[in-house]
């Protein structure tokens, strides 16, 4: 027998199966409308990421790829240029961070030499590197703060 007389003695075979089959037909509607908006596209007003920008390095002829973040700039290197990062207006450098960059192009790994002061932060490349000039990784760990906070940063750059 599927219901057990002790526990539902008020309750018809009918009323009892149709009772679960409402909700268990409600619960799985209900659980289709749940997923069907989690899986849609979401409408949001943020403006797309800014494309890459070029501009021309004051001591270079040469046109170097600028990328732009939140709090900073990034000039990827030309030629013997170093990777710089300007941080943009009400941030600053902080002078307190230990700067780092990492270059790998294949299987060679070297350490940047940093340069910094409150308006930008410069990885140089070792005057005797092995590095190629294109086909560099730089995985890099810097800090710019503004008079609130400090904002902490690994990103990774390709040139």
């Amino acid at each position: 027998m599927l219901i057990n007389p002790k526990y539902y003695k008020d309750l018809s075979l009918l009323e009892f199966t149709l009772t679960r089959l409402t909700a268990s037909t409600l619960c799985l509607i209900s659980l289709i409308f749940i997923g069907s908006q989690a899986c849609s596209p979401k409408n949001t007003s943020e403006p797309a990421p800014a494309p890459p920008q070029t501009s021309k390095d004051k001591s270079s002829t040469e046109t170097r790829q600028t990328l732009d973040a939140d709090t900073y700039t990034v000039s990827l290197p030309q030629s013997d240029t170093p990777l710089t990062i300007n941080p943009k207006p009400g941030y600053k450098i902080n002078a307190d961070f230990p700067h780092r960059a990492i270059l790998t192009a294949g299987e060679i790994t070297e350490t940047a030499l940093t340069d910094h002061n409150e308006k930008r932060l410069l990885f140089k490349l070792p005057k005797e590197t092995k590095l190629p000039n294109v086909g560099i990784k730089a995985d890099l760990s810097f800090s710019v703060c503004n008079d609130q906070m400090c904002k902490l940063y690994k990103e990774t750059y390709q040139w």
